[in-house]
């Protein structure tokens, strides 16, 4: 016969032999987030990249050559901006004593992107060129013969009502034959593992424009400016993020592509490039090559004093970190679920481990030494030649017109030029200059992610551009 505490007894009983006990720990969270490289973890919001793209035929009438010298400059400077949002108009009838839901209609709430208000005044050029173009009531400003701001307009002049149609022909606020959109479209760009999601705002016009306000007791509080833009509708596309292509104008201004010395290693280390092994190397290095100077003597003091600072609790750490990156070199299989990443012994308080999780798919780019470098890109120009593009867009060789063109302007020079700026690449290799080298590292990286192997093979390919 049952009684009351049978159930009881029961969830006892069930809890007691079951693997995990009465409650579950939070592996199942582990699994979720990290398994697949962090496939399934939350994006983060600091990583994102938006791309104004201007009429060309209305900017540089009001501001010549502006939009090839600032147009991607103008994009860094978001500080903060909202993704779209979409209202949904429903609406509730019956249908023979059932509620029926119809839609009726979507409207797109207006997006706001915050800026910084910046000391070249970069995003208030862009409001100016846009009250410009659209309102002629910002046209009749200038300056006087000193080079200061007139005062005064005679259209605004104030007793002119009797004056006739010569005082009173001038025209105001939309009558300023604007036709054209400044604006073609406006991307906003998450970016998170490589990837990017990308919402294209159609047609957008501004409809609210803020200059920030100004304080003297607000300290070091940075200015900002912010613009409400309205759009039509909303595109979605993603992909993988390729520097200087897409998203449009990612990495092509301003953008580090020097390898850190710390990338593989800390002042506190034992292990990686700026560890207490490798100065020991480098002082050793410099000695027997007879090289040594005042830089060798510098490093060897700081080696030692690094050296004094290695504990028993770090280097036991950092010896599984090691152990767990030469599995992962041996078997392909990342030990934490993270590339190149592992987590101390003595990390976290649960008691059931993560299983390692094969990602065959996820190669890591390798840094190359300028040697090996410099005999991949001999042996086929056409790495070469996307290396000389990709440093001629960002100023590292040549002129500046690559840097005011963009990528597009290496495609745009004659075979001799090309030829220049390979000669410069292997010049600059060869010279230690490491932003070259920095993307020479990376576009053979890329060419052996793509599934040429290594760089000896890279090498042997053939060179399906000729000589160009």
């Amino acid at each position: 016969m049952a009684s009351i505490f049978t159930g009881f007894l029961d969830n006892v009983l069930n809890g007691a032999l079951s693997p995990k006990g009465n409650m579950a720990d939070w592996t199942h969270a582990a699994r979720l987030y990290t398994d697949d490289n962090f496939r399934l973890a939350p994006k983060q919001k600091f990583l994102y990249h938006v791309s104004m793209n201007l009429n060309e035929n209305v900017i540089n009438k009001i501001l010549p050559n502006w939009d090839k010298k600032h147009g991607t400059e103008v994009n860094m400077l978001v500080k903060a901006v909202t993704l779209p949002k979409f209202d949904i108009s429903v609406e509730t009838k019956n249908k023979y004593n059932r509620k029926k839901n119809l839609q009726t209609r979507i409207d797109y709430s207006p997006v706001t992107i915050t800026f910084h208000d910046d000391n070249n005044s970069l995003t208030t050029q862009l409001w100016a060129a846009y009250y410009q173009y659209y309102y002629r009531d910002g046209t009749y400003g200038s300056r006087d013969g000193a080079g200061k701001p007139n005062q005064t307009a005679r259209p605004y002049d104030r007793f002119n009502a009797y004056k006739g149609g010569d005082s009173n022909g001038d025209r105001f606020g939309f009558d300023n034959d604007s036709y054209e959109p400044f604006f073609t479209s406006i991307q906003l760009s998450q970016l998170a593992r490589h990837q990017y999601m990308t919402y294209t705002l159609v047609n957008p016009i501004i409809e609210n424009w803020t200059h920030d306000s100004l304080d003297n007791s607000a300290g070091a509080e940075p200015v900002q400016n912010s613009m409400t833009v309205a759009y039509e509708t909303v595109f979605y596309a993603d992909g993988p993020v390729e520097d200087g292509n897409a998203p449009k104008g990612f990495a092509t201004e301003h953008y580090d592509l020097t390898p850190s010395p710390i990338a593989a290693g800390s002042a506190t280390s034992l292990f990686g490039s700026a560890g207490v092994l490798a100065g020991g190397a480098s002082v050793l290095g410099d000695l027997s090559s007879g090289k040594a100077d005042l830089g060798t003597i510098l490093t060897a003091a700081r080696t030692v004093k690094n050296a004094k600072k290695l504990t028993k609790e770090g280097l036991r750490n950092e010896a599984f970190q090691v152990a767990g990156s030469s599995i992962r070199t041996a078997t392909g299989t990342n030990v934490s679920g993270l590339a190149n990443t592992s987590f101390p012994k003595s990390g976290g308080n649960g008691t059931q481990t993560t299983a390692a999780i094969p990602v065959s798919s996820q190669k890591q780019n390798k840094f190359f030494p300028p040697v090996e470098l410099q005999e991949t890109l001999d042996s086929n120009i056409t790495i070469k030649n996307a290396v000389a593009r990709k440093a001629y867009a960002i100023g590292a060789i040549g002129d500046s017109v690559g840097l005011s063109n963009g990528l597009s302007a290496f495609d745009n020079l004659t075979a001799s030029e090309k030829a220049q700026l390979r000669d410069a690449v292997d010049e600059n290799i060869s010279n230690g200059n490491q932003k070259v080298i920095g993307i020479a590292n990376q576009v053979v990286s890329n060419h052996v992610e793509n599934g040429q192997g290594n760089t000896s093979t890279v090498s042997q390919q053939k060179n399906p551009l000729g000589n160009t």
